[in-house]
């Protein structure tokens, strides 16, 4: 157009020139003829040029709204990462606390119930109480370890409803390892498995209870120390037991929840989470079960008349010409070796399970301590029945030992 408008122009110019000096009126209309046509050139140009320019504006309008709309929903997905990053903060800070809590607790009326039991005398005006602490123990233990498992369904329905990518969701599932699996665990067996139960074995059993031989009945302090080995001797037992129950669920529903991300099955995902629900709840009914068999507490300090002495307990000092609490040590200590080799049977069939990793440790711990107060036994001071006890024990140890390692 642009050409055709000015090629109409050189003509009508090239008229003018043509007619020279002529004058008249055909010049004077080339003339405006001229005139027009390059007024015609002039206003589109200037057309053109204000299209061009609403052009640019439109363009560089559309630009700022795309960029803008890519950084508001930016804004929004690291927003959401937040959120969801403070909810979980919030949940592992919440199981921290629990755990602490209920430690500071019983370690609190374990002080309360030291103070109250500190002499043989006080002791056995207590047995009650002391009996009581034992059975708190381990539901205190039972009630943590659901809770937890419950924190574990908590963190994960946060994760598995977020906006996350499955890749991102596989690695938030890392805080219920970190968190509840090993922090929580940890505590608990340090704190109570580890503490609380080792303190009361070493103040009662090795402690109060001891120092009232020289004193007591012989009969009434034989009964009243094998009462309290046997409670102390259960609780651990059933305290470790809950405590690797625990950890071995959440350890399972961790790598359950990160196997269904690593394979993007969100459903499979929600229906293992809804299965682990319904075991937890099933715990629950045992943990108000063992609640209901707390022991009433007494008042004036519960004297336990069970634990009193009697006629039966009074007719013989030995048992099998041994002294009980020689005979009570060499017991313990098979028993437990018999433990031992049934888990070493396990993990020998399954070495790389992280659980069975975890409890070995805990196996090797307790190996030695047992080892240790077996060999507290001078065989120099044993009689002879003790002597051949001794060494029935020890062959019997030694060959659950071979069988196990080959």
């Amino acid at each position: 157009m642009k050409k055709r408008v000015l090629s109409e122009v050189l003509m009508c110019m090239a008229i003018v020139i043509s007619l020279g000096g002529c004058g008249g009126t055909a010049e004077e209309a080339v003339k405006k003829e001229a005139e027009a046509v390059v007024e015609t050139v002039v206003s589109d140009s200037e057309e053109s040029n204000e299209s061009h320019e609403k052009s640019d504006v439109v363009q560089e309008t559309l630009v700022t709204e795309q960029s803008d709309s890519a950084e508001s929903v930016e804004s929004s997905t690291s927003n959401s990462q937040e959120a969801l990053d403070g909810d979980l903060e919030k949940i592992e800070n919440l199981v921290m606390e629990d755990v602490e809590g209920t430690i500071d607790t019983l370690l609190e009326e374990y002080e309360l119930l030291l103070a109250d039991v500190d002499t043989y005398e006080s002791y056995m005006s207590n047995t009650a109480a002391v009996e009581g602490f034992y059975e708190k123990v381990y539901v205190k233990t039972i009630d943590l370890g659901i809770r937890l498992r419950e924190y574990s369904v908590d963190l994960a329905e946060e994760i598995l409803a977020s906006d996350k990518s499955f890749d991102e969701k596989y690695d938030d599932f890392e805080i219920i390892y970190d968190c509840l699996y090993e922090d929580a665990g940890d505590d608990m067996y340090d704190e109570i498995y580890n503490g609380i139960l080792d303190d009361m074995y070493d103040d009662l059993y090795a402690g109060v209870l001891d120092d009232g031989y020289d004193n007591a009945e012989y009969s009434e302090w034989y009964e009243a120390r094998s009462n309290e080995y046997e409670w102390w001797s259960d609780t651990r037992s059933e305290v470790y037991d809950e405590w690797s129950d625990c950890r071995s669920d959440i350890y399972d529903f961790w790598s359950d929840m990160r196997g269904e991300m690593w394979d993007d099955d969100i459903e499979k995902a929600y229906k293992k989470l809804e299965d682990f629900v319904e075991d937890i709840e099933k715990l629950e009914s045992k943990g108000a079960e063992s609640v209901d068999k707390l022991p009433e507490e007494t008042e004036e300090g519960g004297e336990n008349t069970n634990n009193s002495s009697t006629d039966e307990s009074a007719e013989t000092d030995l048992i099998d010409g041994m002294r009980p609490d020689f005979k009570e040590a060499m017991d313990s200590y098979e028993t437990f070796y018999e433990e031992y080799c049934d888990f070493m049977e396990k993990y020998n069939e399954n070495p790389s399970d992280l659980s069975l990793i975890m409890e070995y440790t805990e196996m090797l711990a307790r190996s030695t301590e047992m080892s240790e107060k077996f060999e507290e036994w001078n065989t120099d001071d044993l009689n002879d029945a003790e002597m051949k006890y001794y060494m029935e024990v020890n062959n019997r140890v030694a060959q659950m030992l071979v069988d196990v390692a080959y």
